[in-house]
């Protein structure tokens, strides 16, 4: 179902494993280190995302989930 939503409504995205694998395939033979930088963000996070799972976000006992304004650097970073 498509449902149209002005993104500056979104604050967060929930986020699994099955993104994990899009983005680390999205990156493909770029470094981690590489598509950080490029994404303004640290190297750790892709880490993380890229295994289903965002920083800290057992210790809030909510989703994983990322802000729009990271996603939003990591998906210009790879052109998306």
């Amino acid at each position: 179902e498509l449902i149209i939503v002005d993104k500056e409504l979104i604050s967060s995205i929930r986020w699994n494993k099955q993104l994990g694998a899009k983005l680390k395939t999205m990156r493909g033979k770029e470094s981690i280190q590489s598509l950080a930088t490029r994404a303004g963000c640290v190297y750790q996070l892709i880490q993380h995302l890229e295994r289903g799972e965002y920083p800290n976000s057992s210790q809030r006992n909510t989703p994983p989930s990322i802000s729009m304004e990271k996603l939003e650097g990591i998906c210009g970073a790879l052109n998306t």
